[in-house]
């Protein structure tokens, strides 16, 4: 037996598999090489269709984009720095630029949409980075996907068990994070 279905492999093993261990396929018996290889990448298609579909600019979207995403990381950095100087009122200030209003009493909510804005930011970036250079989108590696489970867990505000989650189920909860990063891109610019 092997894993055939994505919504069936665990997101663990399924990392396993795209960095490419395709023994973690094998759930029972034995099987050939070539038989691992094509269900490994199957799986690992199906995989990439999902999440790939989230967003697709024209290059030059794409390089706005990049700048924009580095705006918001130093823009977030200095947002930490006005908190752990107590400086609230300009750090409402920022985030109110970025289209969240807050109450400089709200130092939890502040705190946590600067810290939700940075590691989304980051985590874009990175992609789109790797996107830029087709070479380093096939060294992903697993500490990629504990980064970009971060920024999952970031945008959701919720724990990902990643040995109780499927690959499916992961994967379309990342194409939602990019879809609702788009849409509060798009949103912002009107």
């Amino acid at each position: 037996m092997l894993y055939t279905d994505l919504d069936k492999i665990p997101l663990d093993i399924f990392i396993d598999v795209f960095t490419g261990d395709k023994s973690k396929l094998i759930i029972d018996g034995r099987h050939s090489e070539e038989e691992l290889s094509e269900q490994s990448e199957n799986l690992i298609t199906e995989y990439v269709e999902i999440i790939g579909g989230a967003s697709f600019l024209s290059e030059m979207s794409k390089r706005n984009n990049i700048i924009n995403l580095h705006i918001k990381i130093e823009c977030m950095k200095g947002v930490e720095v006005m908190i752990k100087n107590n400086d609230w009122e300009a750090a409402t200030r920022i985030l109110s630029d970025f289209g969240f209003k807050y109450s400089p009493s709200d130092h939890d909510k502040i705190r946590k949409k600067a810290t939700s804005i940075l590691s989304m930011s980051k985590y874009l970036l990175e992609r789109a980075n790797a996107r830029e250079k087709p070479e380093n989108a096939s060294k992903m590696d697993k500490n990629y996907f504990v980064r970009e489970r971060v920024a999952v867990m970031s945008h959701y505000g919720m724990q990902i068990r990643k040995n109780e989650i499927s690959a499916k189920e992961y994967a379309f909860m990342v194409k939602r994070m990019c879809e609702d990063i788009k849409s509060m891109n798009i949103h912002k610019k009107k």
